[in-house]
């Protein structure tokens, strides 16, 4: 057996999601990484995707629980298009919500029409992930660049956290590449001066 630590990264984070979902639902197996290894089998390089949410955040951060799998697309154009793609393991609950067939773990289809992004973060988001290994899959995840300024976009008090959370883990963030308001600058640069005056005390 392979020992956590030893483990890449997604790995890591989508074993610590399948803990806390399996503490809180009835669940058998690994739910969470099954419906991720099956989105990158049926997406693969088809389309411009990549991982966002919770579980990206937790590749970058400190891994934290989550009960659903969010996905970034491009716009509401693409959306009839993955909906053809995840049929074969997936079933449509709603417009930008797919759910697992075999685990029932809900898929959010994040696009910046739906949840009121600026359309710019979301390309150059997409335009920056990194390619994370599960097995043989690739799955593309959102860079700590591109979830910092998607979450400063929305601006949430979850989205703050972990654009916290991401600040703690350290090394640098470069968001030069990213169209972020004056505002959106002064909150990122508080979050930072935060955590620094944190450490030092």
């Amino acid at each position: 057996m392979i020992w956590i630590k030893d483990r890449p990264k997604l790995d890591k984070v989508l074993l610590v999601a399948d803990d806390v979902r399996m503490l809180f639902k009835e669940a058998s197996g690994l739910p969470i990484s099954d419906t991720v290894k099956d989105l990158g089998k049926l997406l693969g390089n088809k389309i411009q995707w990549g991982l966002c949410g919770g579980l990206a955040v937790g590749v970058y951060a400190r891994p934290r629980g989550t009960d659903d799998v969010d996905i970034v697309l491009s716009n509401e154009s693409v959306l009839t298009y993955v909906y053809a793609l995840l049929s074969p393991s997936f079933r449509r609950a709603q417009d930008h919500l797919m759910v697992h067939k075999r685990t029932g773990v809900a898929v959010d289809l994040v696009t910046p029409e739906f949840v009121k992004i600026d359309p710019e973060i979301v390309t150059q988001a997409l335009a920056t992930t990194n390619k994370e290994s599960y097995g043989e899959i690739s799955i593309p995840v959102v860079s700590k660049e591109g979830l910092v300024a998607m979450k400063l976009n929305r601006g949430k008090y979850l989205d703050l956290a972990d654009i916290e959370s991401i600040v703690k883990a350290g090394g640098n963030l470069d968001m030069s590449k990213f169209p972020l308001t004056e505002n959106q600058r002064k909150v990122l640069e508080k979050i930072q001066n935060d955590v620094s005056n944190e450490k030092g005390q």
